[in-house]
């Protein structure tokens, strides 16, 4: 379902701009979570139990209303989650991470920081670090090319590994810069196991 939905993507933003494609690829590590919390519906489960919950419940409520009653801006988001009980779910950034773990995946440490980008790039925050000079962008586009190459390559062997693929694929970040920078092997092998 996802190595379809993700080819179709992949092929109908081919003619984007890479800022274009962040959101694109934000999303698509989005579905990948959602898609195996679904699959494992266990590991969307609350934390404590409900009477756990209520007792938090209750004394936060008690909380509020001592402290803070008279400011209901200052306290309008904390009642959202209490009422939605969303403070007792893990966050998105843990549920990724335990989706990939879920999955069999291992990431390096550049790759599970460049998970985090998906929530800086959903809220419209620039992960590009580099500065855009107009005589010279060439650092600015490749750090784009890498980072989009990275999370391409999470959401491709994410799908792999969610149909049973357990065998090597082209690194093709890595074989992006080799193109860029013959230097910049480091003598990694630009094939690497699911």
């Amino acid at each position: 379902y996802f190595f379809y939905i993700f080819q179709d993507i992949s092929l109908n933003m081919s003619h984007l701009t890479a800022a274009a494609k962040f959101p694109v690829y934000a999303a698509c590590l989005e579905a990948c979570k959602e898609w195996w919390i679904h699959k494992n519906p266990q590991h969307n489960a609350m934390l404590y139990t409900e009477e756990q919950r209520l007792e938090i419940i209750g004394k936060m409520e008690e909380l509020l209303m001592t402290h803070y009653a008279d400011s209901p801006d200052t306290t309008y988001i904390l009642e959202k989650k209490i009422k939605n009980q969303s403070i007792f779910r893990a966050g998105n950034m843990d549920e990724l991470k335990a989706a990939i773990n879920g999955i069999g995946m291992t990431l390096s440490d550049e790759e599970i920081k460049a998970l985090g980008w998906r929530n800086d790039i959903l809220h419209g925050r620039d992960i590009i670090k580099s500065t855009f000079a107009s005589d010279s962008p060439s650092a600015y586009i490749n750090e784009m090319e890498r980072k989009l190459f990275m999370l391409h390559e999470i959401i491709w062997r994410f799908i792999m590994k969610s149909i049973g693929y357990d065998g090597f694929y082209v690194d093709v970040a890595k074989v992006n810069e080799l193109f860029r920078d013959s230097k910049s092997n480091g003598g990694l092998p630009l094939k690497r196991q699911v």
